[in-house]
């Protein structure tokens, strides 16, 4: 069976069977199972032929980090319109950086028209290893890891949805070949959001604040504080 890709070609080339096929994983920000190739691919994927390509992909994780920072009531209206998890799940359990559950994020519904766009249905992606934090007061935890890349184009429409929500994202290859932070629904001091960052020396050891130099660190922590402020205080006088 031939493949089309959908997306510009990078050179990344396929495991034996395939090749000759070629996936833009610079583009690929969704996570996807085999049964939902057909999204990266026209046409159908053939019988034992998706197992193959989920494996191509799922060799090069993103492992993904959000803080948000909004009023209490947005932040509960976010989680419950927004992520999706199996029955039963304790996601706030989970311990350390593994273990977590399968979890379906975005908006399942339709996105009313504006003043330039039509309306249109939500975008929902698939995600693994999901887990949280119980909110506090002004803030609330997660993290999941996708296939290849963070999903740039899902927070965006999230941010459209929520707008008194900041996103601090951060994101990390598995394989240490890029990194990325910043916000979506920026925050005035706040980085634009990009993952084509080279990831530091020692990383690993240096504690999450190593990302950005020691001044750039100070006024983020201060911008993270003032935002808690403000959501509380909205909280309290809604």
């Amino acid at each position: 069976m031939t493949f089309t890709p959908t997306f510009r070609q990078l050179d990344y080339q396929l495991p034996d069977g395939l090749s000759g096929d070629r996936l833009d994983l610079k583009r690929l920000l969704t996570p996807l199972r085999a049964n939902e190739l057909p999204c990266i691919f026209e046409g159908p994927v053939g019988q034992g032929e998706g197992e193959r390509i989920e494996e191509a992909l799922m060799s090069d994780e993103c492992w993904n980090a959000v803080d948000v920072y909004g009023p209490a009531t947005e932040i509960a209206r976010f989680r419950k319109l927004c992520i999706a998890l199996p029955p039963g799940s304790a996601p706030e359990s989970v311990r350390g950086g593994w273990g977590g559950y399968e979890v379906s994020i975005g908006f399942n519904g339709i996105i009313p028209a504006g003043p330039d766009r039509r309306s249109r249905q939500g975008t929902v992606i698939h995600a693994w290893n999901y887990r949280e934090r119980a909110p506090q007061p002004g803030s609330w935890f997660f993290a999941f890891d996708t296939g290849c890349y963070f999903p740039e184009y899902l927070f965006i429409e999230l941010a459209s949805l929520f707008p008194k929500l900041h996103f601090d994202c951060d994101c990390i290859d598995s394989m240490d070949e890029y990194m990325g932070f910043g916000w979506f629904n920026i925050p005035l001091g706040g980085e634009t959001f990009r993952q084509d960052l080279k990831v530091p020396k020692n990383y690993w050891r240096s504690g999450r604040g190593y990302k950005r130099k020691p001044s750039a660190h100070a006024k983020y922590e201060a911008l993270v504080e003032a935002l808690k402020q403000a959501a509380q205080q909205e909280d309290q006088n809604p």
